[in-house]
């Protein structure tokens, strides 16, 4: 049960990343990005061809990532209990989950870009993978939170806001919100 858990949602948060990836243009000839393109070549590639306006392809992605959340908790109550039972509550679980993947996701590549940026002083393609994933989302921010002085909060603000958003989760779904 375990390891079919973490499986889907290790999953899920390789096709949040690749939809990111996407949304966010970055240069798919980066070793990284051609890592997490091959992981997920499976659930794109064929739609990519059907489906040609990308508005359509990315809201049908994202309906495939939350059928694949709705599957993911119809089985592991399977396993629990062996027996099938498929409940109206698993979709509200199944957005729940999806926004907490994609804050989760956000929150880890927002803390590794900063983390690379303090140690390593030169660009390198992973860096600049995560440079090009958390730059539309940082710019926004950057909008309304100034620097100080030389120092760029944008990040820390995303990040404490993201642990804020999980926080009132946790407190509004107490019994649903750490099994997501």
């Amino acid at each position: 049960m375990f390891v079919s858990k973490n499986f889907l949602d290790a999953y899920t948060m390789l096709l949040f990343m690749r939809l990111w990836m996407e949304i966010a243009r970055s240069d798919i000839y980066n070793p990284i990005s051609i890592i997490l393109i091959k992981f997920t070549k499976i659930t794109f590639f064929p739609w990519k061809k059907i489906l040609i306006c990308l508005s359509y392809f990315y809201f049908f992605i994202i309906l495939k990532m939350y059928m694949l959340v709705i599957t993911k908790y119809c089985f592991l109550y399977f396993l629990y209990s062996h027996m099938f039972d498929f409940n109206y509550v698993y979709l509200y679980i199944g957005m729940f989950s999806l926004l907490k993947s994609y804050g989760y996701i956000m929150f880890w590549n927002i803390t590794i870009r900063s983390l690379i940026s303090w140690i390593n002083r030169k660009i390198n393609v992973v860096e600049y993978f995560f440079i090009e994933l958390t730059e539309p989302i940082l710019r926004v921010c950057r909008l309304f939170v100034p620097k100080i002085g030389e120092i760029d909060i944008s990040a820390m603000v995303i990040i404490f806001t993201l642990y804020f958003l999980n926080f009132i989760g946790a407190n509004l779904f107490p019994d649903v919100w750490y099994l997501l």
